[in-house]
């Protein structure tokens, strides 16, 4: 892979795995929690049927013996946001606005790829926050499905985002020894005949 006309090789930093762990972990939880619902979802169904069968059926209908099989969204999203991390941190990049040299493209390379690592996190936590909700209206409870708290997730993306692009343009800025022109220099010559 490439950034900018630069070949980079792929480094994991403490922090990157950290990040790579803690959302991998996060994934797996959404899957196991996932496979989990379906046993508790047709118990629910079977002791809400006991009490209301009539007022369960006429509020939802025919959908009862399908709707559960929609939870299997949920893990594909996040199937998804991984892959989309792959793809971004695997793909060659130009950073056009940026001047990568030779000396500074290891470095903007690590720090994309940390950003797009630490993207992930809040992506996959603004998956399981509406995921449990759903589970939680299957399960016939009333409860709303979005939420400000999946409203912070995407902000604190955009914070993310913000702070990667601030860093990269710190890391590929020409720094020039800066020479104050405005400020006079008085020089005095002696004579050798003023001593």
């Amino acid at each position: 892979m490439k950034i900018g006309k630069y070949p980079v090789k792929p480094r994991f930093k403490p922090a990157r795995i950290a990040a790579d762990v803690i959302s991998l972990g996060i994934t797996a939880m959404i899957f196991v929690l996932t496979v989990g619902f379906f046993p508790r979802y047709k118990a629910a169904l079977s002791k809400a049927a006991e009490k209301d069968l009539y007022g369960i059926m006429f509020k939802y209908g025919d959908s009862l013996t399908y709707r559960h099989y929609f939870a299997w969204i949920f893990p594909a999203l996040a199937v998804i946001v991984i892959a989309v991390y792959l793809i971004l941190t695997l793909k060659s990049h130009e950073f056009r606005k940026y001047k990568v040299t030779k000396d500074n493209a290891q470095a903007v390379y690590d720090w994309y790829a940390f950003a797009v690592s630490l993207c992930k996190i809040p992506a996959l936590m603004a998956v399981f926050d509406v995921m449990y909700a759903f589970q939680r209206k299957m399960m016939f409870e009333d409860v709303k499905l979005f939420s400000v708290q999946i409203i912070l997730y995407f902000v604190a993306v955009a914070i993310i985002i913000r702070l990667s692009v601030h860093r990269i343009r710190s890391i590929t800025e020409v720094k020039r020894e800066k020479v104050d022109d405005d400020c006079p220099i008085k020089v005095r010559i002696k004579d050798d005949d003023e001593e």
